[in-house]
């Protein structure tokens, strides 16, 4: 979800077995058997409400400032409840796919010789 909740999930599957299982749900992509190993992202359509647990770990780690969190998790909380499932369901997956081209931008970084095709 937006407002940094970042309650995404991943799933890691690298078994053979487990790869075949996901192809009929991934639209049958030949790369998800094919792939050493193939990342799923799984989102919350709840995830706003860990916004309070969230914001005072980040508070307690130094990030976020503690007069600032109580107004934010107020607000936060209060736009998300009141959301429709189908908006929800929409920030969850523009949130999903934007952790997924982070994902996977690092692993064309990490691999620079590798020629990407666009």
């Amino acid at each position: 979800m937006s407002s940094n909740t970042q309650t995404w999930r991943f799933l890691v599957i690298d078994d053979d077995a487990g790869k075949q299982r996901l192809l009929p749900i991934a639209n049958n992509q030949r790369q998800v058997v094919g792939a050493a190993a193939t990342f799923v992202v799984l989102g919350a359509l709840d995830g706003y409400k860990e916004i309070g647990r969230i914001n005072e770990a980040a508070v307690k780690a130094g990030y976020m400032p503690e007069d600032f969190v109580k107004q934010f998790t107020e607000n936060s909380l209060k736009l998300y409840s009141g959301l429709p499932a189908d908006v929800l369901k929409k920030i969850v997956h523009t949130d999903g796919g934007l952790v997924s081209m982070q994902i996977m931008l690092g692993a064309i970084i990490d691999r620079p010789s590798r020629t990407v095709r666009t």
